[in-house]
């Protein structure tokens, strides 16, 4: 009968270890580059605040939905009140791919669509 070397150093599954590394490695690299920008100096967390370390962002942006079924959701998600989801399918099929645009630019012509009324538009 064969005995069993009890030494940890066989007992451990050395490719699930270097997995674990590599990931670690990627993650890292992924934050590294992630806050950093061009000529930027390297600064992901804050440090000298009174309430401890801090996310520190120097900009964010918004992306806008690209998808029908995107801007449905976006607009039925509770941000514009008085929209559900049955609201925001007839918005987005009326105006097709401006129903955003026509959010930001001209409101008033919402009104063209079947079941919105002024009173409706004074809540969004």
């Amino acid at each position: 009968m064969k005995t069993r070397n009890k030494s940890i150093i066989y007992n451990i599954d050395w490719l699930l270890v270097l997995f674990y590394i590599v990931l670690c490695f990627i993650g890292w690299l992924n934050i590294y580059a992630s806050s950093t920008t061009g000529d930027a100096p390297f600064e992901l967390l804050s440090f000298g605040t009174k309430y401890g370390k801090q996310f520190k962002a120097e900009s964010c942006y918004e992306l806008p939905p690209a998808t029908k079924d995107a801007v449905i959701r976006y607009l039925s998600s509770g941000f514009f009140p008085g929209i559900g989801h049955v609201t925001a399918k007839k918005i987005v099929n009326y105006f097709g791919d401006d129903a955003l645009d026509v959010f930001r630019n001209n409101i008033n012509r919402l009104e063209e669509v079947k079941g919105i009324n002024r009173k409706k538009l004074n809540v969004l």
